[in-house]
């Protein structure tokens, strides 16, 4: 099995010269032309033919031999930390925040899985505030998952910054980003039993039903390799939800039961027409999504929030009594 190596012909001014990512055996090859002082540019080309390389254009190649030239490295280092998942969210927001986070994260010496731990826990107190379902908590839960998202991208930067890249370190990385936004849903579930003021009950089938339209996104529209897209479905599943939530829990009997007020209908109607718009023409890190897959979650979220949990919600309301 021939191994291949990586020719980035990257721009170091005129003439371009090419840098090559070269194990020992490599080296070898050339090592008696570099100690004679003889070109060894015929050697390198005949290795690399035999060994499959692949060259790749573009980049940068600076050479740090002043305080200047090293404070110009080190600013495009930082300027290149992102990933090519990104989304424009990620470029135009967390990225140009989590790289002066990053800065400090190297200057103090902390390691790439540290700063995934630190994420967990930060993502964990911002979903527990969510959970407490007040309107100061929530403002504060929100605040902090945001600095989480942030921080999501710190432990990669530092990890390419300083080689520290690990199977540990991306295992980890996944890990935490499941356990946050798992917590994140139930939590937005519990503070949703809370509002209802049906308890523990109602708020764990509204996760439940959640995910469940979640996995028919990944699943059947293909949006597990889409992250834009999938961004605005969890945007429309959330919406939609909450939307129809409203509906159901502003009444204790069926949802029917009485018509909302005019100040009411028209907020949801204005709401809803808002937000599907949204959804179906894009804003930076959302994706529009076609008609077809809008109207599949709005129908989910009405039947579930209207069919499954309001039901649900007046059966719970006369078995423990109304706590609202």
């Amino acid at each position: 099995m021939t191994s291949t190596f990586i020719v980035a012909v990257l721009g170091a001014g005129p003439p371009e010269a090419p840098v090559v990512l070269a194990d020992a055996s490599l080296l070898t090859a050339v090592e008696e032309c570099l100690t004679a002082s003889l070109p060894a540019g015929e050697a390198l080309l005949r290795v690399l033919d035999a060994r499959d390389a692949v060259a790749v254009r573009g980049g940068w190649c600076l050479r740090a031999a002043s305080p200047a030239a090293r404070a110009d490295a080190e600013q495009r280092l930082y300027a290149d930390l992102g990933s090519p998942i990104d989304t424009r969210l990620d470029r135009m927001v967390h990225r140009p925040l989590s790289r002066h986070l990053t800065r400090i994260a190297v200057a103090l010496g902390l390691s790439p899985n540290a700063i995934s731990l630190a994420n967990l826990a930060l993502g964990l107190f911002g979903a527990s505030c969510l959970a407490m379902a007040t309107v100061g908590t929530t403002l504060i839960g929100i605040v902090i998952y945001f600095a989480s998202a942030v921080l999501d991208h710190v432990d990669g930067e530092v990890a390419r910054l300083t080689y520290a890249e690990s199977r540990l370190g991306e295992w980890l990385d996944v890990a935490v980003d499941n356990v946050v936004h798992a917590s994140i849903a139930i939590a937005m579930g519990l503070a949703a039993g809370r509002v209802a003021g049906t308890g523990l009950a109602l708020g764990v089938v509204m996760v439940i039903e959640a995910l469940g339209m979640l996995a028919i996104g990944w699943r059947a529209f293909g949006l597990a390799t889409h992250d834009e897209a999938l961004h605005t479905f969890t945007f429309q599943t959330l919406f939609y939800f909450a939307l129809f939530s409203i509906v159901s829990i502003r009444e204790r009997r069926r949802f029917w039961a009485s018509r909302p007020s005019g100040i009411l209908a028209a907020a949801l109607l204005l709401d809803a027409l808002v937000g599907t718009a949204v959804s179906m023409t894009g804003i930076p890190g959302l994706a529009p999504l076609p008609w077809a897959q809008t109207a599949v979650v709005f129908g989910y979220a009405m039947m579930c929030c209207l069919l499954v949990n309001d039901p649900l919600k007046v059966a719970l309301i006369r078995r423990v009594g109304w706590q609202g």
